[in-house]
């Protein structure tokens, strides 16, 4: 006798509340040459009839499931026609978080559908299609279907100190995973007050380049300053003679009587000195004296050689109050200049200051940005070990889950066993157990 079914698989990848799921669909289906009665493998649990959605996966269906006279109901409305709790589907739909959960979880219900269709095949070969035949008795003797009776109430205790391990490995699972979600919490935590940092580094340091920029162009300003004046008080220094002329017999000064001599000749002698600068608007010349030359008379004074091109001759009221000593022709420019420098070399100072500040500032916080990377690197190492113990916890429960269906095949091949040689037999712990 042959037994063909056919198990459509269809497996996908979907993301459900933002969590990545493995989906995977069976859906059942019968050869040409099937020998199952139907379709029905997966048994479902009513529990609410008005509401499908909440029906639940109880298990792969048994051979007692769908022979004898307690098959369960092959749909669901004949479940809830017949007033049973149970019914049979051909298609299952199963979702995990965990690739390994997934593909661990196939394999077992591919195992159980196999055993199944095995089952089935071996009922019809060594059972029911068996020839009616004569049974001679007495039966076997009592003390061996008492030790298969035994041996079957002992895999039943097996059966639920495995299942009693698999729960503690799935509550074993939790608490890494919840361990897992609250370093990951922290560590968020961690990273954002490093960028927090970050920008104010970042801030600080575009600050503190704003006052060096300060003191740098304070310090070049009043280096540039104190160049002119040094320039100015070596042209015009204090020997320099303001000298004004009256209007009668003024002669302009041009250019080119820069650098030369003036000459003012009197009774007696001369007095000679540098000319300088000029403004012919004043009628005013700059003039740095040779030797004891004072200029202190009303005679012409003329560029030399004579005639030069400037010529002039001193205000008669009196020579002292027409030449001041220690003048040039841009005193008050570079009084100004000065007083200018000296306001930049006072905010200078503060911004030198500041830069001290908050250079002390940004050493505190290059002290907080290495103990905040510290406890990241901390949490990152944790976070690293508590992903351990998920996969060392995934693993303690994928092998309960299998030491669980090895406990409940050998649980069976028990049943099977006292039932073969005690048919009227029912155990105290019912088969197959309560799902």
């Amino acid at each position: 006798m042959t037994t063909k079914t056919i198990v459509n698989e269809v497996r996908s990848i979907l993301s459900v509340g933002g969590v990545t799921t493995y989906r995977i669909k069976l859906t059942c289906e019968l050869g040409d040459e099937g020998d199952l009665p139907d379709t029905g493998l997966f048994v479902y649990q009513i529990v609410n009839e008005l509401d499908p959605q909440t029906d639940v996966f109880v298990r792969i269906a048994e051979l007692v499931d769908v022979i004898g006279d307690a098959v369960i109901p092959n749909t669901r409305t004949a479940a809830l026609a017949a007033q049973s709790e149970y019914f049979r589907s051909n298609i299952l739909t199963k979702e995990y978080t965990d690739l390994e959960v997934a593909n661990s979880a196939v394999t077992a219900i591919f195992d159980r559908i196999n055993a199944l269709a095995n089952d089935y095949n071996n009922a019809y070969t060594n059972f029911i299609g068996v020839p009616t035949e004569d049974i001679e008795f007495p039966s076997p003797e009592p003390s061996e279907v008492d030790n298969l009776k035994t041996a079957y109430n002992t895999s039943y205790d097996s059966y639920n100190a495995a299942l009693a391990e698999q729960s503690a490995a799935e509550a074993g699972l939790a608490g890494p995973q919840t361990y897992l979600a609250t370093v990951q919490t922290a560590l968020a935590e961690w990273k954002q007050m490093l960028t927090y940092e970050d920008l104010r580094v970042a801030g600080l340091s575009s600050v503190q380049g704003t006052f060096n920029a300060y003191v740098s162009q304070g310090e070049s300003f009043t280096s540039y300053v104190n160049g002119v004046v040094t320039t100015y008080g070596t042209r015009f220094g204090s020997t320099t003679l303001k000298i004004d002329a009256q209007v009668g017999g003024y002669v302009s000064a041009v250019v080119a009587d820069l650098g030369k001599s003036v000459v003012q000749t009197y009774p007696g002698g001369s007095d000679t000195g540098t000319l300088v600068a000029y403004n012919n608007t004043t009628r005013t010349w700059w003039v740095v004296p040779t030797g004891a030359s004072t200029f202190l008379r009303t005679d012409q004074i003329a560029v030399d050689p004579s005639p030069g091109t400037g010529v002039g001759r001193m205000t008669p009221a009196s020579a002292s109050s027409a030449i001041q000593v220690g003048m040039g022709p841009m005193d008050s420019e570079i009084t100004t200049l000065r007083n200018t420098k000296d306001t930049f070399v006072g905010y200078t100072a503060t911004a030198r200051t500041e830069v001290v500040k908050s250079g002390d500032v940004l050493t505190g916080l290059s002290s907080d940005k290495l103990y905040i990377q510290a406890r990241i690197d901390e949490y990152t190492a944790l976070i690293a070990s508590a992903q351990q113990s998920i996969t060392d916890s995934q693993v303690a429960y994928n092998t309960a889950q299998g030491n669980t269906q090895t406990a409940y095949t050998a649980l069976e091949d028990a049943y099977d066993a006292a039932k073969t040689v005690c048919p009227n037999w029912t155990p105290e712990n019912s088969f197959p157990p309560t799902p």
